[in-house]
Order: structure tokens, then sequence, then C-alpha cells
């Protein structure tokens, strides 16, 4: 996979806007004037430290995604696949 500038990353996060969850892709955040704040990761960090900190090799099944917030952070977290 090919590493993406931040201003490309930027430029595409715009083009597909706007955003409700505000991820951090690589240093762009998406939606940087939530009305939530940072938001959903002000909600992760309530529930982050119960799940494994390494998923690696795992699956995880992303129950109601939604946005894909949480099925990024299982990734972050080494998981080889989610669902």
């Amino acid at each position: 996979m090919s590493r993406y500038a931040l201003d490309d990353i930027r430029r595409q996060a715009e083009a597909l806007g706007p955003w409700f969850h505000n991820i951090d892709l690589g240093g762009v955040a998406t939606a940087p004037e939530h009305f939530l704040g940072d938001y959903p990761a002000v909600k992760w960090r309530r529930f982050g430290h119960a799940l494994p900190a390494d998923l690696r090799g795992r699956t995880v099944l992303d129950i109601g995604c939604n946005g894909g917030f949480y099925s990024i952070e299982m990734k972050r977290r080494g998981a080889a696949r989610v669902l």
C-alpha cells in the first residue's frame, strides 16, 4: 500500500465530507469542529482499556460499525481482519 502525503489525505477527506466521526487519519482530523468535541475518541477512552492492546492475527467482528471508527481502532491494534 502506498503512503499518502498529509495534503493528499486532507484533500480526500474534505472531498468525502462532511464527516460525523472525528477520525484521525495519520494526523488529519476528519471532523475537527465536531459539536461533541473529539467524538467518538472521547467514548473510546472510557472503554478502550477493556480490549486487548494486541490483536495481531485476530479477526474482529464490529457489529453495528456505523462510521467505522471502532473498526479502524481494531486495525490500529493489529487485527488481521475486521468484519
